[in-house]
């Protein structure tokens, strides 16, 4: 098949280019003719359409029939009238971040924000030998997240880390909290879980290609608009577990393995390599 392919140039550390290129080898593998489009998100004519660069376009050049591959948090734009898109040309949306329910979508997983996850993981320790375990956020504060930092019973903060001494943060808490920012899987969600500590956060509704499940990879909180109420309900849930270490370590190791098994760069390409049906371009 003679495929053009369209996604941002790799001029950083960030996963999603590093997955994006992995797959396009085993596309030329397979022995496709392949176009390689390479894109700048920023002030690109195209940006409105590509929306971002964790966004991967495969199109079939001999009848311009498409599918999107997107690790973007508002990948739900790709079905916004007058987005660029030409949606009768569209056969399918690959992603698991940024919409819910949409017709055309297909769940496949999320990576961390940088590929030197890949191999700080490795030195993640047990549950039972991390020192920290207090409730704690750090991330942009806007919306949700903003008007709950202003609540002193939970430690929110914007203030950045530069990226080991962040690692090193969340490798070391027993319990790490995450709160939905844009969408609502993230980044951090993935890093949590390679840093083999509890990932804690509002019950997930987005589908993956494997499941990522609560109570057994992850410990949720209920949600609720009420910014007090929300406090409460993510305070009581904390001291309810968190001296809970066999609840806790079953937890950790759990979705440490997840993490090793779809949040790895190696993963996220296996997992496109077995999801991603390029019969739906003919």
């Amino acid at each position: 098949m003679r495929l053009k392919l369209v996604y941002e140039k790799p001029h950083t550390d960030w996963s999603v280019l590093e997955i994006f290129e992995g797959y396009k080898e085993i596309l030329k593998n397979q022995g496709h003719e392949l176009i390689i489009e390479l894109t700048n998100s920023l002030g690109s004519r195209d940006a409105n359409k590509y929306g971002s660069p964790h966004t991967m376009v495969v199109e079939n050049l001999d009848n311009s029939k498409f599918l999107v591959i997107s690790y973007w948090d508002s990948a739900a734009a790709f079905f916004y009238e007058n987005n660029g898109w030409d949606q009768d040309k569209c056969c399918m949306v690959y992603t698991s971040s940024g919409v819910k329910n949409e017709e055309k979508i297909t769940p496949i997983s999320y990576p961390c924000y940088s590929k030197n996850m890949d191999s700080l993981h490795l030195s993640s320790i047990p549950l039972t030998s991390k020192p920290n375990n207090f409730l704690h956020f750090r991330g942009y504060l806007y919306g949700s997240r903003l008007t709950l930092s202003e609540n002193t019973e939970i430690e929110i903060v914007s203030q950045r880390l530069n990226f080991d001494a962040y690692i090193k943060e969340l490798t070391d808490n027993k319990i790490c909290l995450s709160l939905n920012g844009a969408g609502e899987i993230c980044n951090r969600d993935i890093e949590i879980l390679g840093s083999r500590s509890v990932l804690f956060r509002e019950k997930l509704n987005q589908s993956f290609h494997n499941s990522l499940v609560d109570g057994v990879h992850y410990i949720s909180f209920e949600h609720d608009v009420d910014p007090k109420k929300q406090v409460k309900l993510i305070v009581d849930k904390f001291n309810e577990i968190s001296d809970n270490l066999e609840l806790l370590s079953y937890i950790s190791e759990n979705g440490y393995n997840w993490f090793k098994e779809n949040g790895t760069v190696n993963a996220n390409i296996r997992i496109l390599n077995e999801v991603v049906n390029l019969e739906q371009l003919l």
